[in-house]
């Protein structure tokens, strides 16, 4: 299958996914992203396949402005706010914002596209990228198999490879409560 099918099928996945109302951002996950994004500057903020839009409400509370996202499931868009888009191909000028997020969602993408998000969320943030990745098999009621088709040997292996891929200094924060762990790109350092 070729990438363009391949990522075709992982839309698919969530497209159905997200039909269940229970299928979203946790609570633990929920204060593990607020914690973090509560001790940066405010200023702008892009959640990049911020699925239903937690994080975007979370950024407000917390003073970011203006506050946008992306998703891949198009009846999560509402072409204002959440504009359709894939991580590899994101439709914003370069240095755009601020701070671009995007939580939980790098093990979710085909393997092929890491190098080239990453250049993407380098490409339209202005200071820094905030990011996690969970690095366990994953499932959910109804879905077909691991959620999860996009890890590495361990967390120190994902830290290398971000590195690698951003150019630049990537802070590891480490996992909160045996969540996901938060990488921090400092693009202004």
């Amino acid at each position: 299958m070729n990438i363009a099918a391949q990522r075709e099928a992982e839309v698919g996945r969530y497209t159905a996914l997200y039909r269940d109302a229970s299928y979203g951002l946790g609570a633990r996950r929920r204060e593990h992203i607020t914690s973090h994004l509560n001790r940066l500057p405010r200023g702008s903020l892009l959640d990049v396949s911020t699925g239903r839009g937690e994080v975007l409400g979370i950024a407000r509370t917390l003073g970011f402005d203006p506050v946008r996202g992306t998703e891949a499931v198009p009846y999560l868009c509402d072409g204002e706010n959440v504009v359709h888009a894939l991580a590899h191909a994101l439709p914003f000028a370069d240095d755009a914002l601020d701070t671009v997020t995007m939580f939980d969602v790098m093990e979710h993408l085909v393997p092929e596209d890491t190098a080239a998000v990453c250049r993407e969320l380098k490409r339209v943030a202005r200071t820094r990228v905030l990011l996690t990745v969970h690095n366990e098999v994953s499932t959910w009621r109804g879905a077909d198999g691991n959620l999860h088709i996009n890890r590495r040997a361990d967390y120190a292996a994902w830290h290398a490879e971000l590195s690698d891929h951003f150019q630049c200094e990537v802070v590891r924060h480490g996992r909160a409560q045996s969540i996901s762990e938060m990488f921090e790109v400092l693009l202004d350092a």
